[in-house]
């Protein structure tokens, strides 16, 4: 039973690298794992990063850490270094605004530079129109309705 716990434990941050949406990237000899959850991001809610890196034959490529920036054309949101937890560096962050982010990460190992790649994403804001245009339809059925029963009155 413990090692079916330990075991557990070491697969949950090699699980984060596969989350619900991203994309591995070959550049020069390495595979870049680039994963998030949820698949759609959303302004304002919580979002789940994670980063790994393979070799050719897709082994885990040990790091020392990993830079992570994230910004779109005009700001820089977040930049930060990240720590492996078996090969796997991974983040919560919640985005402000809507629109496309770059998502850069920079993998190091003894003060050396492996390589480094831009990602991007897309995050939406919430369209709460649709439920507005709902409320104000019902709301104009409501006063048809009402305008027909004084009419037969």
């Amino acid at each position: 039973m413990k090692l079916y716990i330990i075991l557990l434990f070491l697969l949950i941050p090699i699980a984060n690298a596969h989350l619900d949406a991203g994309e591995d990237v070959v550049k020069e000899e390495y595979i870049l794992d680039f994963g998030y959850s949820p698949e759609r991001l959303m302004v304002g809610e919580e979002s789940h990063l994670a980063v790994s890196l393979f070799d050719d034959a897709r082994e885990i490529v040990e790091f020392d850490h990993a830079w992570v920036r994230i910004s779109n054309e005009d700001t820089i949101f977040f930049s930060s270094t990240l720590y492996p937890v078996i090969g796997n560096a991974a983040l919560t962050y919640s985005f402000p605004h809507a629109g496309d982010y770059d998502i850069t990460v920079r993998f190091t190992k003894n003060d050396t530079e492996l390589v480094q790649h831009t990602f991007v994403v897309h995050v939406e804001r919430e369209h709460k129109w649709s439920l507005l245009i709902i409320a104000a339809l019902l709301f104009l059925f409501a006063i048809m309705v009402k305008i027909k029963k004084k009419k037969r009155n």
